[in-house]
């Protein structure tokens, strides 16, 4: 077999396009002297390169810092990373080192990661993850879990996370209020928690106002991706009756819609009006400018990781779960 080639901080600095020593602050949970967007270069180009972070540093000492583990599912996207950068401040203010990884957690996969939580003696563990309850416990059977984002209610751990169902519902009477009757939907993955709660509020909104759609306009693609979201639109544009407004689950997937409006020769928000969720950077950056739906990413990061340090401190005493605030951000696409 091949031999793997050890990633170094030298590529991961060229690929990100900055100096090793910015590169060397964020593997060192020092991202609170990184600008978001370089630290996200960084991870980004760590995670493409298969850089694996070195443990031994971490448990070199008999008195060693807390380590937390924070497991996403992508560490490339854009939400994870605001979420990662929460934690790490109020982990790094704690004097505790954060180590993130996508390492898969389901199924045959588990007993790889709870190697993984030993090997680097983890004192408490952060998921992103749409996870089985089952799974969930048995984490927590070897170190304090917190569920952030997505949660598994049956697992009776504590977590952070918005309402994604109330929000969807606000996304979709916005757009109905604004006179659009024909809405589609443009959902991410069916097994995530969030994508099934965002389409029990689009459709408590459309029901509420009388309206219905086909179910052909409610489309869950297989991950978010801009292209499969371009590929999918255009599809249901090139039908002879059409929308005339969507609702996205990501910004990056109403982007899409932009690009496949344009393909169309349609104007937005003359003829089709956008609403996204998130409020990424991508949401600001086109043209025009996405109405998102804001949720406090790196609020639920700190907050999760504030969570998780009173849990590993005070193991007797009972955590409650935290739902966040959202806001409709209104711009040009509607």
């Amino acid at each position: 077999m091949k031999e793997t080639k050890k990633v170094t901080v030298g590529d991961i600095a060229k690929k990100a396009n900055v100096s090793k020593a910015t590169v060397s602050r964020v593997l060192n949970a020092k991202s609170d002297l990184v600008k978001g967007e370089t630290y996200q270069k960084v991870m980004e180009a760590a995670a493409s390169l298969g850089y694996t972070a070195p443990v031994p540093a971490l448990i070199s000492s008999p008195s060693k810092e807390p380590v937390i583990v924070l497991c996403v599912p992508d560490i490339q996207n854009r939400f994870y990373g605001r979420i990662i950068q929460g934690a790490l401040s109020f982990a790094n203010s704690h004097n505790c080192h954060l180590l993130v990884t996508e390492s898969p957690v389901e199924g045959a996969a588990l007993p790889a990661f709870i190697k993984l939580l030993k090997d680097v003696s983890a004192d408490g563990l952060i998921v992103l993850n749409a996870l089985e309850a089952e799974t969930l416990t048995t984490l927590n059977k070897i170190v304090p879990v917190i569920q952030c984002s997505e949660y598994n209610e049956d697992a009776d751990l504590p977590f952070v996370a918005i309402n994604n169902r109330k929000a969807a519902k606000t996304a979709t009477e916005y757009l109905i209020n604004r006179g659009k009757s024909r809405i589609a939907l443009i959902n991410g993955p069916i097994s995530f928690r969030y994508a099934r709660e965002r389409r029990e509020g689009f459709l408590e909104a459309l029901q509420e106002a009388g309206l219905s759609v086909p179910s052909s306009w409610m489309l869950h693609l297989p991950e978010i991706s801009y292209e499969l979201g371009y590929s999918a639109l255009c599809q249901l544009l090139s039908n002879e009756v059409k929308p005339d407004a969507f609702f996205c689950a990501s910004d990056t997937l109403a982007a899409s819609v932009l690009r496949a409006a344009r393909h169309f020769h349609y104007q937005i928000p003359r003829d089709i009006m956008v609403v996204g969720f998130d409020n990424t950077d991508i949401s600001s950056m086109c043209t025009p400018s996405i109405t998102t739906i804001s949720q406090p990413n790196r609020q639920e990061g700190f907050t999760a990781c504030e969570m998780l340090i009173n849990r590993m401190n005070h193991p007797d005493i009972e955590i409650n779960s935290i739902f966040l605030e959202t806001e409709l951000i209104v711009r040009e696409s509607t």
